[in-house]
């Protein structure tokens, strides 16, 4: 039942319960307050709840996971003593008997057959006396000082009087001031009992009363509902999409060949790459600037496998250049030449570009400021007064207006309030100082970086006269810069610069590949030996000052890129052209790199057989194989295989090791992105409410741009995946039985272990003498 009480305070209610309860505690009734702190010992707190004349006060008692049993808890100790004296005494199952059962027998025995547990038994007929009496004087009675939002709550308390067949009761107090009273109805309820007057301290119990108490009730629940509802929505959006992730990771872990899914990530890739790069104003070089970086040279056993600019530049030369030394060192001359002048048009052309935006933001600037001068000098008289005369705080106000730093003295400033011309003529001299300073620094920055010219100094060039001036002379000393590089690298025909000094070193020492054969005649290069003469070319070497060990050290320098050059084989060419072109380079250098991991794995297991592989490996070698032969060769070790099988064994176990290198790359990217994720998409939630502001439902707004926020995650993941692909260096091989790692350890790890331990042995030897 429920008792509501239409006081307009609730000090009626709390002073009843209150009253009750003083005059329960001075009668020295044992009670206990809990308040959900102490779980263990509030545990026992409530199991002893039920007893005789208890009161127990509780700030929550739902979810305590103890029944309250009438006459409180019984120790074990206690029925042990009571069996063992009913046992002694001849009952032939004592542990059967119920309680009243027990306290039966026990009170039909005389006193003196209790013997050393008369103690025990004393107290258990006492406990069964005041259980019998607590369940006639009505059981557990529960009281509530007000009801819950939710009635799963309140009939949790409830449910705590009357368990099991005993008896109880239970009472909540209500005021019209409660919270769940005063949002449903309670005002209308207290209009009424005004009305009519009806005094304060009358409670009213009514089924009414129960029945609005219980709409409200179904209504807060049904508002809690709808929250935690829209709550799941916005929870399922990143569930599904951990599914999807947790899904791809999965198949990960347990998918045999993953070149498959690398190669279409990579295929998605260029394919939206390519259009990209070719659309920009710089042109094509951007989009061999990017291969040239996912992609580069890769010295491999077979060779080199070149990237897709050098590619681009081995398919201009001229069939000649690969017959002699000659052919080869005037074609690669040629095609250095070229690639270096290429280089310098585009620095150039980007230093022109660099100068005309550093130009028009000068100009703009120049206007703003000159804009704010005029202000401040119409504005004088006023500035003058509201600062009170005070030098300095009128020079601050001028200076966070025009936004320059100015050194102006007191009597500048009172002559500039009594003519303004010469404050405008003063202040737009300072702007014009300081704006142009500022953007000659700017200037000589970029070109200092760009080409590491010394001879540019920003404080000679405002003293020139124009910006013409300025600019014919920046571009004097870039063409001078320029023209010294050239002639470095380059040289003439009288005195060869530094590349064909050094091409013609490198052909000297391939003196062998020119040696006169059988019939008299000279082999001509391969084209393994042209990537490696023209990446020998680019590279150059500098000696340099090391500030921490104080020596001379030689610092291995680019000088020249090819990719400019090469962008000028893409003009004029289509997209789609592109597209395949780079494709299917790419997914050759995948093939090259599969013999290369194959070739080592195959030298690594040359001693084992196949039946020591892992159970993957020799699954895909009874593939590669096929069952006859891997059957007939199943414990033969790899290095004594047939020659006809060899291309086919390396084959497969190049891919097995490629594969696990894909699933580590895969698996750190993917693990890498989706902890950024996560923090994005939180803040998206955190702040997807104020778009309520804006008319606009956030649920809808939150899945929009979640889904927008997986779509760059799943770009980031493949872009991740591709920059790394061709140079990802993971520590994972063809799997091997531990037994037979055990059993026979590979040559190359006997060595390693012996130089390991003989250098230990050595260092110990080292710090005995330093003893």
């Amino acid at each position: 039942k429920t008792l509501l009480y239409p006081t307009p305070t609730e000090q009626s209610r709390w002073e009843t319960v209150r009253d009750r309860l003083v005059e329960v505690l001075r009668a020295g009734v044992p009670h206990q307050v809990l308040n959900a702190r102490k779980h263990a010992e509030e545990s026992q707190i409530i199991a002893g709840a039920g007893a005789y004349g208890a009161v127990t006060i509780a700030t929550n008692m739902a979810g305590r996971g103890v029944d309250i049993k009438l006459g409180g808890e019984l120790a074990e100790e206690i029925r042990s003593a009571v069996v063992r004296v009913l046992k002694r005494a001849g009952f032939p199952d004592p542990y059967d008997m119920s309680l009243d059962e027990q306290y039966t027998a026990l009170r039909g025995l005389r006193p003196e057959q209790y013997g050393i547990y008369d103690a025990e038994i004393q107290y258990f007929l006492d406990y069964v006396e005041k259980m019998h009496r607590v369940k006639e004087l009505g059981g557990l009675h529960v009281i509530g000082s007000e009801r819950h939002e939710s009635r799963r709550i309140d009939n949790q308390l409830r449910g705590r009087a009357a368990r099991q067949g005993d008896p109880g009761s239970s009472r909540f107090f209500l005021s019209l001031e409660d919270e769940l009273v005063r949002r449903f109805g309670g005002d209308q309820l207290d209009g009424i009992m005004r009305r009519f007057r009806m005094d304060d301290m009358v409670p009213l119990e009514h089924p009414l009363v129960n029945r609005v108490i219980e709409q409200a009730q179904t209504r807060v629940e049904g508002y809690n509902f709808d929250q935690r509802k829209h709550t799941l929505e916005y929870d399922d959006v990143l569930n599904q999409q951990r599914a999807k992730i947790y899904g791809q990771r999965d198949r990960i872990f347990t998918k045999d060949d993953l070149s498959e899914d690398v190669t279409e990530l990579l295929r998605q890739e260029i394919e939206s790459r390519v259009p990209e790069a070719l659309e920009q104003e710089e042109g094509p070089w951007t989009l061999l600037a990017y291969l040239e970086d996912i992609q580069p040279t890769l010295g491999l056993r077979r060779g080199y496998y070149p990237s897709y600019t050098l590619r681009l530049l081995l398919d201009t030369l001229p069939d000649e250049a690969f017959t002699s030394a000659e052919a080869a060192e005037s074609a690669l001359t040629r095609l250095a030449e070229e690639a270096v002048r290429a280089e310098h048009d585009h620095l150039r052309r980007y230093l022109q570009r660099r100068t005309e935006t550093l130009l028009d933001a000068y100009q703009t600037t120049l206007d703003e400021r000159l804009e704010a001068v005029e202000t401040i000098v119409d504005n004088l008289d006023a500035l003058w007064e509201e600062t009170n005369g005070q030098a300095q705080a009128l020079r601050a106000e001028i200076a966070s207006v025009v936004r320059v730093p100015l050194q102006i003295s007191a009597s500048d400033l009172r002559r500039w309030v009594e003519d303004p011309d010469e404050a405008q003529e003063a202040l737009q001299a300072a702007v014009e100082d300081f704006l142009l300073n500022r953007t000659l620094r700017q200037l000589v920055f970029i070109v200092h970086r760009t080409l590491n010219i010394q001879e540019l100094r920003a404080d000679l060039l405002a003293q020139m006269e124009s910006w013409e001036d300025i600019l014919a002379e920046v571009n004097a000393v870039i063409e001078h810069t320029l023209a010294q590089r050239e002639a470095r690298l380059l040289g003439s025909e009288d005195a060869p610069g530094q590349i064909r000094r050094d091409l013609h070193q490198y052909l000297e020492r391939l003196a062998g590949h020119f040696r006169a054969q059988g019939n008299g005649e000279a082999p001509g290069l391969s084209e393994d030996d042209m990537v490696g003469l023209m990446l020998a070319i680019q590279q150059g070497s500098r000696t340099e000052f090391d500030a921490k060990t104080h020596r001379r050290k030689q610092v291995t320098i680019t000088r020249f890129q090819y990719i400019y050059r090469a962008a000028r084989e893409l003009e004029n060419r289509a997209a789609d052209e592109i597209t395949a072109a780079v494709l299917e380079h790419l997914q050759g250098a995948q093939e090259a790199i599969q013999w290369h991991l194959g070739e080592g794995e195959f030298l690594r297991l040359a001693e084992f057989t196949p039946a020591q592989l892992g159970p993957r490996a020799r699954r895909g070698l009874r593939r590669a194989l096929g069952d006859e032969a891997y059957t007939t060769h199943e414990e033969t070790p790899l290095g004594q295989f047939p020659a006809d099988l060899i291309d086919a064994l390396q084959f497969e176990l190049g891919r097995q090791a490629l594969t696990e290198r894909y699933r580590q790359l895969l698996l750190q990217v993917i693990s890498g992105a989706w902890v950024e994720y996560l923090t994005k998409i939180e803040a998206l939630r955190i702040a997807i409410g104020l778009e309520a502001y804006a008319q606009r439902d956030p649920l809808v707004q939150y899945k929009g741009k979640a889904h927008e926020l997986f779509q760059g995650l799943m770009r980031d993941i493949r872009a991740g995946v591709i920059s790394q692909m061709f140079t990802f260096q993971g520590g994972a091989a063809v799997e091997v039985e531990a037994t037979a790692r055990q059993a026979k350890p590979t040559a190359e790890q006997a060595p390693s272990d012996k130089s390991t331990s003989g250098s230990s042995r050595k260092r110990k030897k080292r710090r005995r003498k330093r003893k």
